[in-house]
């Protein structure tokens, strides 16, 4: 098979690949549509519906500074969870009594539902965006925590000694060696960990807060306007989607190459 043969083959994969989500996207708006018929707006507004709510609060200065405000506060949360679940992940991978002592505070976390995190920041904290922050991290910091150890723990101590053999220095054993070995499985985790981060945020200024998205979710439903709902519905797929296109699927990319070189 010559590369231009496959090269085609490849291009035709992918607009078949777009032109099958296209059609699922379509069908899936033709459903919504066609159960909507004869519903009022207040119970389910159709696409139409929607799009006008969206195209009136895309054009309102508070929508953008809504915005603005729940993607700093979910950013500053995922940054936080990285660098403390980086760190703990990796003292927990290297000192055993460490891992010992995590294993059940993880598992905790991991357990607790995000709502009863809200709560239990809102008690502490008040009606804040501290608590949007806090949620945030503390939903991140065990998943990144625990990839994080598992890939310290899977380094491959042959490859390690061979590399003490061969007089490499710490900065080359760890591009040559550690890197390849844990990276990957570590940026695998903080993307879907960013991913989230978004949603997490927007749940815990629904609960929390007087702004950002969330807040004016809540709005949206105190004041039964469900076209609204359905449209910051939409407003937060576009984001979900534009993160993973922009963002997320780039560094995944580049983690699958590191990791081949």
């Amino acid at each position: 098979m010559t590369a231009s043969t496959t090269s085609r083959r490849a291009r035709w994969a992918g607009r078949k690949a777009h032109t099958l989500t296209a059609l699922g996207l379509a069908s899936l708006f033709f459903a919504w549509w066609l159960i909507a018929l004869g519903q009022p707006t207040y119970s389910l507004p159709g696409p139409d519906d929607a799009a006008v709510a969206l195209v009136h609060i895309m054009t309102t200065g508070k929508f953008w500074a809504a915005l603005a405000l729940t993607f700093a506060r979910a950013a500053l949360g995922f940054a936080v969870a990285t660098v403390v679940g980086i760190a703990w992940g990796w003292l927990s991978g290297v000192v055993e009594p460490i891992e010992y002592l995590s294993r059940g505070l993880l598992q905790l976390l991991m357990s607790v539902p995000a709502v009863v995190l809200v709560i239990l920041g809102m008690l502490w904290f008040g009606t804040n965006a501290t608590v949007v922050v806090f949620v945030v991290g503390l939903v991140g910091v065990p998943v990144i925590a625990t990839s994080t150890a598992e890939a310290v723990r899977a380094i491959d101590a042959d490859l390690v000694e061979m590399g003490h053999l061969f007089g490499l220095s710490r900065i080359r054993m760890l591009r040559m060696i550690i890197g390849p070995s844990v990276v990957p499985a570590i940026l695998a985790t903080v993307t879907v960990v960013m991913g989230q981060s978004i949603r997490v945020a927007v749940m815990a200024e629904l609960l929390a807060t007087g702004s950002g998205l969330g807040a004016a979710i809540r709005l949206a439903q105190i004041n039964i306007q469900t076209d609204y709902v359905f449209a910051y519905a939409i407003v937060l797929v576009l984001l979900t989607y534009l993160l993973d296109t922009l963002v997320i699927q780039p560094i995944q990319r580049r983690a699958v190459l590191y990791r081949s070189q």
